[in-house]
């Protein structure tokens, strides 16, 4: 029928209610499934630990006879750790220090202490040794709880990139600036903390599968809508396309780089793709909020568009400079421990902190004016339920394993592949139900791609058409 745009039906608006069921069913069996092989899967960092006193077992004071090693108490001793057999794989490296207090059932610690430090790196025995850091003098926050016999632990390497196979750090103390009588200080626990191998190939070929699954379910996708011009698209299908090439950068395809190549691209790509995404997803849930019941003429750039990029473009912006910023101190200073002490970083945190808070109550916003419009809009209802409740749904999966991750500070394989899992099977899922249905609708008059989805005060006439060719 010449003059006539067709708009397609997405299979969600024709899926049965066991289709529904089906398909969030499929999508949590999927999502435990991978919960389960994370939990199984291998720990993502291996220990050294050394004592400074190193002396035989049980004995807690030191002894220069029976122990082999220094008591740094004593001016003028300096503690040499030296670690060989790392590469690429291993990712990073930490050396923590951690103080076994002797007043642990006399009184608390709260003080700082000045350490002394030098690194050396090289890649084999016969070759020698190169300074990474030299007699660099550092402050660090000692804490000590009442009653237990291990203070904090303390960072004093954080090795990002490994350089070298085999690293040698010198450790010394000055303890003139300490509130508190050093009397407290026994025995030193030194802790080589590396990234097993085990894990990092489990993380890429993890990376590596969802990377195939989301490219070959984007050729499906497109392959499905191919019969279909862009201007026939539906809100949700030229969105849900978008997202899907976002997943890609995700699941990154660039991510071995960082672990084998040196210098500030790796990090730099690696960081601008992870933040592409997740700001993307945020601009994606809220205009299909806030879109989803609007005409086409209604979603102008200006009107429509612009305030939520500048909004989320801000965002964008500052997670990658400030990502990008701390990974590259860390990398061109081992000594570095604590974001804080970056000048300006609490600046960019209350700033990030109050995007965030401006994007929380547009997006309510948005999603209580879509689910009024449920009422007047029924033909919209199944795709603002559906879109809204799974949305919702991952929205609270994802606070609540950071919270989860944040309490109990857990660093698996489990959570690697759990936030893996589910962003990914979330776009499959969405990729899913806006595949286009078996029906397509046509109307005498050129509308957008919403035909059906008038208010209830509207009459026109709407012809239905079956086209099996076009699934």
């Amino acid at each position: 029928m010449e003059g006539e745009q067709r708009s397609m039906r997405m299979l969600m608006q024709t899926m049965p209610k066991k289709g529904f069921v089906l398909t969030f069913g499929v999508f949590f069996v999927l999502l435990i499934a991978c919960v389960v092989i994370g939990s199984l899967g291998p720990e993502v960092y291996e220990e050294l630990t050394v004592s400074t006193y190193d002396c035989p077992p049980g004995q807690t004071t030191f002894d220069p006879i029976a122990c082999n090693g220094v008591d740094l108490m004593q001016n003028g001793t300096f503690w040499i750790g030296e670690i060989r057999q790392l590469d690429k794989l291993n990712q990073e490296l930490y050396l923590t220090m951690n103080i076994l207090s002797k007043l642990k059932d006399q009184a608390g610690v709260d003080t700082d202490i000045w350490i002394s430090v030098n690194v050396d790196g090289r890649n084999g025995d016969d070759e020698p040794w190169e300074s990474m850091v030299s007699n660099d003098t550092h402050k660090r926050p000692i804490k000590c709880v009442l009653g237990k016999n291990e203070c904090d632990d303390v960072i004093i390497v954080h090795e990002i990139y490994i350089r070298f196979s085999s690293y040698r750090i010198n450790v010394s103390m000055n303890y003139g600036r300490g509130e508190y009588d050093i009397s407290f200080i026994g025995d030193i626990n030194m802790t080589y903390t590396y990234v097993a191998h085990s894990y990092t190939l489990f993380e890429l070929w993890f990376r590596f599968a969802f990377l195939v699954i989301s490219f070959i379910i984007l050729i499906v996708y497109s392959y499905r809508l191919k019969g279909y011009s862009w201007h026939e698209w539906t809100f949700e299908q030229k969105w849900g396309a978008v997202l899907m090439f976002g997943l890609m950068a995700y699941d990154n395809p660039f991510y071995p780089l960082e672990i084998v190549a040196a210098g500030w691209f790796p990090i730099f790509l690696n960081r601008l793709l992870y933040a592409s995404f997740l700001v993307l997803l945020l601009f994606f849930w809220l205009i299909l909020f806030d879109g989803i019941r609007k005409e086409a003429s209604e979603r102008s750039f200006k009107s429509f568009y612009l305030f939520k990029l500048i909004l989320l473009g801000l965002f964008w912006i500052t997670g990658i400079v400030v990502f990008t910023w701390v990974e590259l101190h860390e990398r061109d200073d081992p000594l570095y421990s604590a974001a804080d002490e970056l000048p300006g970083y609490i600046f960019f945190q209350v700033f990030l902190l109050i995007l965030l808070i401006v994007y929380i109550f547009w997006l309510i916003y948005a999603t209580c004016r879509a689910c009024g419009d449920i009422k007047t809009l029924p033909y919209l209802g199944v795709r603002i339920k559906f879109f809204g409740i799974f949305t919702l749904l991952v929205i609270l999966t994802v606070v609540g394993g950071l919270i989860f991750g944040y309490g109990a500070k857990v660093n698996s394989a489990a959570e690697f592949l759990s936030f893996l899992s589910l962003f990914n099977l979330y776009v499959y899922t969405l990729a899913f139900v806006y595949l286009p249905s078996q029906v397509v609708t046509t109307a005498p008059t050129p509308r957008n791609e919403r035909i059906g989805m008038v208010r209830l005060e509207e009459d026109d006439p709407v012809e239905m058409t079956n086209v099996g060719g076009r699934a």
